[in-house]
């Protein structure tokens, strides 16, 4: 008997899901976890286990939420997906599929995502890669698209909830690594997305345009991580010069016109809540 395999969709006030193509197909659970307030949709699809949250946990939550569902259901491969994300049965197969190849290789495996394109300037988004063949070893996804199995999420844990958006998926990442899971890019499996509302640089530095208080959690959970000793000391440098750049160009930027105050509100909070944080939290 065929493994079913679990596909993860995290909702938040939205109303469109985009998964046609996979609907009523006895080899996929479509498990669509809701983060919105108040909200129950009416989803009847014979794959589809829809669960309603009522309230916004975070994605880091929703996430475990939909993993815990799919262990219930017996399913042994989990695709993440955001709304933002573009799905269908070509990718989820092909991602799939790229999982097996290199586990055939005898790599130890954490997860294996596309290449991701950028759908409103159709440019790649850059990550650090090892080698630009079929499959590149990277030091992390970005959660949407990201395969892995229900084995690895036992070993390495399920993502850390108080981060609650941001850095979540890197997070958990840098944690699989430092057990030994190696990340690979599919350079030949392309996902269309879009992370944050506008994308501009400074200085060389990549600024996301988010939603205001995306700044509190992007701020906090920085100054979290710069704290383990598993993350990165380039991503941490790198990330702290990309951190005063964001301050000093949206301070200059016309882009974040109306929006300032509020923003740099959250960035002072994130500041403050991150230098409280503990170094270090236990992993479920």
């Amino acid at each position: 008997m065929e493994k079913l395999t679990a596909i993860i969709i995290v909702q938040y006030l939205n109303n469109s899901i985009n998964f046609e193509q996979l609907k009523d197909n006895p080899k996929y659970k479509i498990i669509v976890v809701d983060n919105s307030p108040k909200r129950d949709l009416a989803l009847s699809c014979s794959n589809i286990i829809y669960v309603p949250l009522k309230v916004n946990k975070g994605i880091a939550a929703a996430q475990n939420i939909g993993i815990l569902k799919a262990k219930e259901l017996g399913c042994f491969k989990i695709l993440f997906f955001d709304q933002d994300s573009l799905i269908n049965r070509t990718l989820v197969d092909m991602l799939s599929q790229a999982y097996d190849n290199i586990a055939l290789k005898g790599e130890l495996i954490g997860a294996v995502g596309p290449l991701v394109i950028n759908k409103v300037t159709k440019k790649k988004y850059k990550v650090k890669a090892s080698c630009h063949n079929e499959y590149s070893e990277v030091s992390t996804l970005i959660s949407s698209g990201t395969c892995t199995t229900i084995n690895v999420l036992d070993n390495v844990g399920l993502f850390e909830e108080d981060l609650f958006i941001d850095l979540v998926d890197h997070e958990w990442c840098w944690r699989a690594s430092q057990k030994g899971f190696k990340l690979y890019s599919c350079n030949i499996i392309h996902m269309s997305h879009r992370v944050g509302e506008g994308d501009y640089s400074f200085l060389g530095f990549p600024i996301i345009k988010s939603s205001p208080f995306r700044y509190y959690f992007i701020f906090r959970n920085t100054l979290r991580l710069l704290k383990r000793n598993y993350v990165p000391f380039d991503w941490k440098l790198k990330r702290t010069i990309r951190c005063v750049g964001t301050v000093i160009y949206i301070g200059l930027s016309t882009n974040f016109k109306g929006v300032k105050r509020e923003i740099m509100k959250n960035v002072l909070r994130g500041l403050k809540d991150g230098i409280l944080s503990p170094k270090q939290i236990k992993f479920k």
